[in-house]
């Protein structure tokens, strides 16, 4: 009985060629197993070189994947944020990819809409103030004219209250 020892046994086959056995223990008993001496030619450099071979075609695939996985979303962040500096509105950023680049993504914009809150508030306060500055502006004009045709002290105290309506306006904006 062989058990589990294995062995090797080489002997010349039918066709005059080299043959190597084994036994290997099977569940109903040993099983023979032959290899051709053929077949056991190695070539160990060119099995190195082809490994290499693959394993830097692999890695050259995984780097670039890598790269790009990390390059595509800092260059749209780069685009949104030379957009922003422009003054531009830039269309919100994917938060997705490697965690860092999603959470910078997010900082992102929520810093461009605070930047467009902002700029929508001054446009409607410039608006505002330029509504408010128009009134005094007008009464001055009219003062003016009526002051050409007949100077009067009132008409000078008021010209002097509204030039300081519209300073104080300019002050609360500012």
């Amino acid at each position: 009985r062989l058990g589990y020892a294995l062995f090797f046994l080489e002997q010349v086959g039918p066709d005059g060629g080299r043959w190597l056995w084994t036994v290997v223990p099977g569940g109903g008993g040993p099983i023979g197993v032959g290899l051709s001496g053929d077949r056991m030619q190695t070539q160990p450099l060119g099995a190195l070189a082809v490994a290499l071979l693959i394993g830097t075609v692999l890695v050259g695939l995984l780097s670039w994947w890598l790269a790009r996985r990390i390059a595509l979303p800092v260059a749209r962040l780069e685009v949104a944020a030379s957009q922003l500096a422009q003054g531009a509105s830039p269309a919100l950023l994917p938060e997705s990819g490697p965690r860092e680049l999603a959470d910078l993504a997010s900082h992102f914009n929520h810093m461009a809409i605070q930047v467009r809150e902002l700029i929508d508030a001054r446009t409607t306060l410039f608006a505002g103030v330029s509504h408010d500055l128009r009134t005094p502006l007008a009464r001055m004009r009219l003062a003016i004219e009526m002051l050409t045709l007949k100077p009067e002290p009132a008409l000078l105290l008021r010209l002097e209250h509204d030039v300081e309506e519209m300073n104080a306006l300019i002050g609360q904006m500012l």
